[in-house]
């Protein structure tokens, strides 16, 4: 595919935690990927290729060690496709759900009860994948009979589980009903039914007011606790899949818990999230819609792994007191949906309401603010207010790599974004889009019935450098060698690397592996097609996986053509 590109580099082998970037933007709770810099560039299909000079971010040498990098492309160029019916409505935190245990791809898109944007979790639009929607407009209404009662509200729709593929969930937000709601499918009356052992009679009970996200990853359901009590304990629920009880529970005051003073000088603690929530086998990512509050990575135990706070003025929205105090321009992108990428290579988030018209924002492994993505003029979005656009609400992304996925091949990758324009009509109903500054063409109307969903090609994948895969450097000579020969190591004994220089006669395939003192296999320096020449290359003593190995001794052994040497070298730390 064309489109935008970029090549983010990290370092691996860094113990480094704490604030880092502009205004400590990211902060770094474990040893993790180190974001060392990026390269954006603009690419057609076929070949392409960026070049990286050595420096990080702030313009330093990187220097020496052990580096990733991952490659991230959306098609920014072409027009966006047609695939399905979303969700509808003013509010952008309805969310539609791509069940791809299904083949085709099953779409679940909450419908618009109210005309004010609240989904009734008891109205469904089906769609698959791959039907044409431009010839044929239409999705099913299927119900969840249980969650009809009045006032119901759903933030997740009806959220297909990741293993079994007759299990539904769903989340009523407030109330006395409000709490998690385990269901299985009847598709021959098209609708759902409670399961009754689950919870105390049909659904878990949220333990305060608010639940606005949920996900189903594992053994369990991973919920935001967003408390509105006073002094809230605001937390990441996983609650047991079978029982609903919650297992484990992280704290999130320290980035969800906002302190204020009163007039008569009293501080209180108020909940500002967490809200939507995503969840992969890589850990849990969650954020709000409210502007002083970051967006936050927890691994797969459960512990934070980083917090990004928009100080890079990407993902979070800078009011005018904070661009007074840090320089950066005011600022307003809510992040309203986020999702962890395959491979656990970052998190892409949609924004609402964004004075830039980005469409999404990439951050990076540890949270880096890495890259606005803009539509561009043939992707469909709506221009709500004045200088204030919604271009992308809903957010679902297929990885061909994601664990449980693999059975896709890759077929629907892509990002899948709603964008609240009606799948029959074409036209863009939103009740709080009326008044003078409504764009021309806005309806009035209740916006009931589906909208449309759309696709954009998107895809990613990780290479390395220095662990596991050397660079290997020509050296200038006076001819071509008469023959094959390998060097000994220099400096040996060594640490922390050592320098190889080796012979190539003529064009050949040359490999150079290294292996412990019981013939294992450590790490491959050289495994290329080599013109003939003299060259050198570096081991930086890290295996295969990129960890530094133990002190002792090596050997190395290249094989080229009928020629075969070994020979050994000393690591001393």
């Amino acid at each position: 595919q064309r489109g935008d590109a970029v090549v983010v580099i990290y370092r691996t082998d860094s113990n480094e935690t704490g604030a880092r970037g502009p205004n400590g933007a990211w902060l770094r709770l474990q040893p993790q990927s180190l974001y060392v810099n990026h390269i954006s560039k603009a690419v057609e299909a076929g070949n392409n290729s960026v070049t990286w000079d050595g420096k990080d971010f702030e313009g330093n040498a990187a220097g020496s060690g052990s580096f990733e990098f991952d490659v991230f492309v959306m098609n920014t160029k072409d027009a966006a496709t047609l695939v399905g019916p979303g969700a509808r409505g003013a509010a952008p935190w309805n969310e539609i759900n791509i069940d791809i245990k299904q083949d085709p791809p099953e779409v679940w898109a909450p419908g618009n009860a109210d005309g004010v944007g609240n989904s009734a979790g008891g109205d469904n639009y089906r769609g698959t994948i791959g039907t044409d929607y431009i010839a044929n407009p239409s999705a099913e209404l299927w119900n969840a009979t249980y969650f009809n009662f009045e006032g119901a509200t759903s933030f997740s729709g009806i959220r297909p589980d990741d293993q079994d593929k007759d299990v539904y969930w769903n989340l009523q937000w407030v109330g006395d009903l409000g709490g998690i709601y385990k269901s299985k499918i009847n598709r021959a009356s098209k609708s759902w039914e409670l399961d009754e052992s689950f919870g105390d009679g049909c659904f878990m009970k949220n333990i305060h007011d608010r639940a606005c996200g949920m996900w189903p990853e594992g053994d369990f359901i991973i919920k935001g606790h967003w408390s509105v009590i006073d002094n809230p304990a605001t937390s990441v629920e996983y609650h047991d899949k079978t029982s609903g009880e919650i297992v484990k529970a992280t704290p999130m005051n320290d980035f969800f818990g906002i302190e204020s003073t009163d007039d008569d000088g009293n501080v209180t603690l108020s909940g500002q999230g967490p809200g939507k929530v995503h969840a992969n086998s890589h850990g849990v990512v969650t954020n709000s819609w409210r502007i002083n509050v970051p967006t936050v990575m927890l691994d797969p135990n459960g512990d934070p792994l980083w917090a990004h706070y928009g100080g890079d003025g990407m993902g979070m929205a800078i009011s005018n007191e904070v661009a007074a105090e840090t320089g950066l321009p005011a600022y307003k992108g809510n992040p309203i949906h986020e999702k962890v990428l395959a491979g656990g290579r970052g998190v892409l988030m949609t924004e609402v309401h964004s004075t830039t018209g980005s469409m999404f924002v990439l951050l990076g492994r540890d949270g880096t603010g890495i890259k606005h993505f803009y539509g561009g003029p043939k992707l469909p979005f709506a221009q709500l207010w004045s200088n204030r656009t919604i271009p992308a609400w809903e957010l679902m992304i297929v990885d061909e790599d994601t664990p449980g996925h693999a059975a896709t091949g890759g077929k629907y990758d892509g990002i899948y974004y709603g964008s609240h324009i009606g799948l029959e009509d074409g036209l863009y109903e939103n009740t709080a889009a009326a008044g003078e500054d409504s764009p021309a063409g806005a309806c009035c109307g209740e916006g009931k019935g589906p909208g449309t969903l759309w696709h954009i090609g998107f895809d990613h994948a990780t290479g390395r450098m220095g662990a596991g895969v050397t660079a290997v450097e020509e050296v200038a000579a006076a001819g071509i060698p008469s023959s094959y020969s390998l060097s000994d190591a220099y400096p040996n004994p060594f640490n922390p690397e050592t320098t190889i220089e080796f012979n190539v006669p003529v064009n050949d395939y040359v490999k150079i592996d290294v292996f412990n003192t019981a013939g294992q296999l450590v790490a491959s320096m050289v495994d290329d097609d080599l013109s003939a020449g003299s060259y050198k290359a570096t081991w930086d003593a890290t295996d295969k996986a990129g960890s530094q190995v133990s002190s002792g001794v090596y050997f190395y052994r290249m094989q080229a053509g009928d020629f075969t040497d070994t020979r050994s070298m000393t690591l001393l730390k």
